[in-house]
């Protein structure tokens, strides 16, 4: 037969360039080389562990990139891709031109399914579906709850919510106690059986006056005084406001605060991505 007779109104070329044009698999024809290797199978996880799904390309290949999706048709569901965001799935070889292998962290009951790697060629408009693997089905077996009990259950949170409390009782203890004006009193030389130098640190307007060093002896009823000295006397210039503005000024009672905040922030934030 002549390569121009028509066989159902076509010739031949036509033919050739239909098939090479709209027959899957015509690309075979193109790159010839070209392999997609994606291992068929199935694999199962425990919930809470970390998938691996393997896909690797080998040949010359087309230019156009590399996806996951999961399921098929048009109601499949894309799993990675180079660019979007995706925030629990990473590549097992960031930037790497011929393996695709990506992992699924943390994974969870509705990860379940058929996954498969597919690879596009550019097109004139959208990318192409050039070649696409087999498909791996993963089952994920057990369940995190990520509410209800998980939020009083997460030790994490219970370790913020701590940490937190402990913060602003520290905080408040603080300042009630230079409220009160107590002098914050330590010991110059700590356990020293001769030098009882001390040091009054934080000085205020009311620390002024004449400070004694006095040395006591047992008695049958209680310490009786035995030496004193002379006396220091002690003045103390400006004035230190410790109520009032003082209180919401104070920067460890900011820091607190602050920090409070941040605790609560982050635990929350894992709750809900945990989600």
């Amino acid at each position: 037969m002549a390569l121009s007779t028509p066989v159902f109104g076509l010739s031949l070329p036509c033919l050739a360039l239909l098939l090479l044009l709209d027959v899957p698999g015509a690309g075979a024809q193109e790159f010839p080389d070209f392999q997609l290797l994606q291992p068929e199978g199935a694999v199962s996880v425990s919930a809470g562990e970390t998938l691996t799904l393997t896909c690797s390309v080998t040949g010359l290949a087309p230019v156009g990139p590399v996806k996951w999706f999961k399921g098929s048709g048009s109601g499949r569901q894309l799993v990675y891709a180079t660019t979007g965001s995706f925030p629990r799935v990473t590549r097992a070889v960031n930037g790497a031109d011929t393996d695709f292998t990506i992992r699924i962290s943390d994974t969870r009951p509705e990860d379940a399914g058929i996954y498969h790697c597919v690879k596009f060629r550019k097109g004139s408009g959208a990318d192409e579906e050039f070649r696409s693997g087999a498909g791996m089905a993963v089952s994920v077996s057990g369940q995190i709850s990520t509410t209800g009990p998980c939020l009083f259950s997460s030790p994490a949170l219970w370790i913020g919510l701590f940490l937190e409390k402990v913060l602003t009782a520290a905080f408040l203890l603080f300042l009630f106690l230079r409220s009160k004006g107590y002098p914050w009193v330590t010991r110059a030389v700590s356990g020293s059986d001769t030098d009882f130098t001390i040091r009054i640190s934080d000085t205020r307007a009311e620390d002024a006056g004449i400070y004694h060093c006095v040395k006591f002896k047992k008695g049958s009823g209680g310490d009786e005084e035995f030496r004193s000295g002379t006396g220091t006397a002690v003045t103390v210039i400006g004035q230190i406001s410790t109520t009032g503005p003082w209180l919401f000024f104070s920067l460890a009672l900011w820091i607190g605060l602050f920090l409070e905040k941040v605790l609560t922030a982050a635990f929350f934030l894992f709750l809900r991505n945990k989600g």
